[in-house]
């Protein structure tokens, strides 16, 4: 977080508002470019949700697994291939 109290968003480069300590924004959305094949978004061991498809991106609100304080954030990608299209990795 810089000096000015603004806080970058993580993979974007756009720059976000950060409240006082101990508030939370009113919406917390987690972005990925891609992740290829299948990938399941865990936020304090909640599913926030999963993804099918290597080449597009998505995002999750995660807003109710976040909690002030340190939080866990787990990705798990799986590239399990298919006739029409081999495992990579």
């Amino acid at each position: 977080m810089g000096s000015s109290g603004m806080r970058e968003s993580a993979g974007t480069g756009s720059i976000s508002p950060y409240n006082q300590p101990g508030q939370l924004p009113a919406g917390i959305f987690l972005e990925f470019e891609a992740a290829f094949q299948f990938a399941q978004v865990y936020v304090n061991g909640s599913l926030m949700g999963t993804h099918r498809g290597g080449y597009t991106g998505f995002y999750f609100d995660i807003t109710s697994a976040v909690t002030p304080g340190d939080n866990v954030i787990a990705i798990q990608v799986t590239a399990h291939g298919t006739p029409k299209s081999p495992a990579r990795g």
